[in-house]
This record gives structure tokens, sequence and C-alpha cells, in this order.
């Protein structure tokens, strides 16, 4: 994956996970249906920032929107490798 604004190289995450509550989601007991947003900020070596979020799956097979209100972009399947900074800017 590239930076959605330039193409760049993805650098590393900043800051912690955020989760967006829009719903009041419930599973059955031993599933995870919950299709809330988590959110995750990056930069590029472009010094671009950007937040993406990961789309919400249950062992059992079902799995979240791909889209929502809060953030722009599709939802990504899986988490980006790239190494985490702590920061307070998320």
């Amino acid at each position: 994956m590239k930076c959605p604004i330039c193409k760049g190289k993805i650098i590393k995450q900043i800051g912690l996970e955020e989760m967006k509550t829009l719903v009041g989601y419930s599973s059955e007991p031993g599933h995870n249906h919950d299709d809330n947003c988590r959110k995750r900020l990056y930069l590029c070596e472009n010094n671009h920032k950007f937040v993406l979020s990961k789309i919400n799956t249950c062992y059992c097979g079902w799995k979240g929107k791909k889209k929502c209100f809060c953030h722009k972009g599709d939802k990504i399947d899986n988490w980006l490798d790239v190494p985490y900074e702590k920061t307070n800017d998320f």
C-alpha cells in the first residue's frame, strides 16, 4: 500500500489506535460482530498524515462493512506492518 495523498512509501504508524463508536453492536457469545471503526494514523516519507481503518472480522466468517462515514476511503483487510511511534497526535 502507498500513501493515498502522494503514492509515497508509508514509513510508520503514529500514536495509538482509536476506536470510534458509531452504533451499539452485539454478537452471540464467543463471536465478535462489532463493526465500529478502529482507526490508525500513518505517516508517509513525504510527511503526509492519513488515517486507515481495518475491516472487522469474526472467526465464523462474518465481515464488517468496507466503507464508513467517519473517515475517507475504503477500510483495509489488515493493518500495515510498519514501525510504531508513540505520540499524542491521535
